[in-house]
């Protein structure tokens, strides 16, 4: 016979639920290959963060500061995304679960947008571009604080205000970048790569979920 099964789903943060029906031994292996993946990615992340703390005691130089910031900040978003953030950090805090990711966000672009100013050196190659970075590097503060509460804006207006400021930041930050590089800087160059590579690796993932809401449709 048939089983029928209603499932009521909200929240004042990001929903996402996609829904699969498993056998028993199929889901525990299906579990036990995304853990893996998720330990290697989290580790080699851990790592690499680890590597830029260690020069920023070393060397003092403001970049690699920025760096750690907009790395922690993007492993907390991506920790909160996937999930394991409430299931690991914070399983007793809704409202972490809630605020997390947005907070994080916002500060990924306040600290990215650091970043890309300092280490392309634009307060003296672009200070145009130097000064409207600034300026998004202080409402992605601004917006990281308002989110941690309710006040002034409710949270899901909070997402998308921020979700709107990371993708104005990265394109400017992306225009800058090729920019400087036509002008022939060695460092706008090897920032522009890194930004082709996440680029490509994020419409990987996307090409990625598409194929598998496809295949779980079938």
């Amino acid at each position: 016979g048939s089983t029928t099964v209603y499932i009521r789903l909200a929240s004042k943060s990001v929903l996402s639920a996609p829904m699969t029906l498993w056998q028993a031994r199929a889901f525990e292996a299906n579990i036990s290959t995304k853990q893996m993946i998720a330990g290697v990615f989290y580790g080699l992340l851990l790592t690499v963060l680890a590597y830029n703390i260690a020069l920023w005691i070393s060397l003092r130089d403001r970049v690699y500061l920025y760096y750690i910031g907009h790395a922690i900040a993007g492993a907390v978003y991506l920790f909160s995304f996937d999930g394991y953030a409430y299931q690991y950090l914070w399983p007793q805090s809704v409202y972490l679960a809630n605020h997390a990711m947005v907070v994080a966000m916002a500060l990924y672009v306040t600290f990215s947008m650091l970043f890309a100013r300092e280490f392309m050196a634009l307060d003296t190659a672009a200070p145009r571009t130097s000064r409207l970075i600034a300026v998004f590097s202080a409402l992605g503060l601004l917006f990281g604080l308002i989110a941690t509460g309710n006040w002034l804006l409710e949270l899901q207006v909070s997402i998308r205000v921020v979700a709107g400021l990371a993708a104005l930041s990265s394109l400017v930050t992306l225009v800058a970048s090729v920019r400087e590089t036509w002008r022939g800087s060695r460092p706008a160059r090897f920032f522009l790569l890194a930004s082709a590579a996440l680029l490509v690796f994020i419409l990987f993932i996307i090409i990625l979920k598409i194929l598998t809401m496809a295949k779980l449709k079938k």
